[in-house]
């Protein structure tokens, strides 16, 4: 994706963007802005919360893009990193935070309704609907792709870590055990090895289940 070329400037009050000779493009009307990755910029704008006896200033971001149109409103909190060409977002409803995400024009493509949200990795996501709850995945559609689990780790050449009854082990992308929770500790693969910790020590798994102990 091509980078705009707009420079983020400070007018002494406002942020805003200008081009390579200073001339004001993009209005400076803004409480803060980032840089533009690719075509999109995130910018901040005040809010006060006046709940609870005591005045709050929190800064809420929103999107424009490189003509200054406004593609997400300031209203979320959180705006993260794109990730498999999807970024999680999230907003703050009477002090419930709702996470969803969106793609890389700005869309939001899988609705604001989760508690918990992670980046995508290999076309799959951790999320949860309650906010210390159960964890499961979805898929780039939104769509549920396993069972809950207490614990989970991303996906990493086709395995993901999941933890049950107090073990870990590894499942497929069709939630099936390919190697069976009996692990204290894990991490994701590399190169088709990980470490483990099992009850007499450390050790080293292979991707197929052979153990290295």
């Amino acid at each position: 994706m091509e980078k705009s070329k707009l420079i983020p400037y400070y007018n002494g009050s406002k942020w805003g963007f200008c081009d390579a000779q200073k001339n004001i493009v993009i209005p400076c009307k803004y409480d803060k802005v980032e840089r533009f990755n690719g075509k999109l910029a995130k910018i901040f704008r005040e809010k006060f919360d006046f709940t609870n006896e005591r005045t709050i200033c929190m800064l809420n971001c929103g999107l424009i893009n490189d003509a200054g149109k406004e593609v997400l409103p300031c209203e979320y909190c959180i705006i993260g990193p794109f990730s498999e060409n999807l970024a999680v977002i999230c907003k703050t409803v009477n002090h419930v935070s709702q996470y969803g995400y969106m793609n890389t024009t700005g869309e939001i493509v899988i609705p604001l309704a989760f508690s918990q949200a992670n980046d995508f990795k290999e076309g799959r996501a951790i999320v949860s609907r309650e906010r210390y709850g159960s964890l499961f995945f979805i898929d780039r559609e939104g769509k549920t792709c396993s069972k809950v689990y207490s614990k989970l780790q991303h996906f990493s050449e086709g395995l993901a870590a999941a933890f049950i009854d107090g073990r870990w082990g590894y499942i497929n992308k069709n939630d099936e055990w390919v190697i069976p929770p009996r692990y204290k500790l894990v991490h994701p693969f590399e190169d088709g090895l990980t470490s483990v910790y099992v009850d007499n020590g450390f050790g080293y798994l292979g991707i197929d289940g052979t153990e290295y102990f």
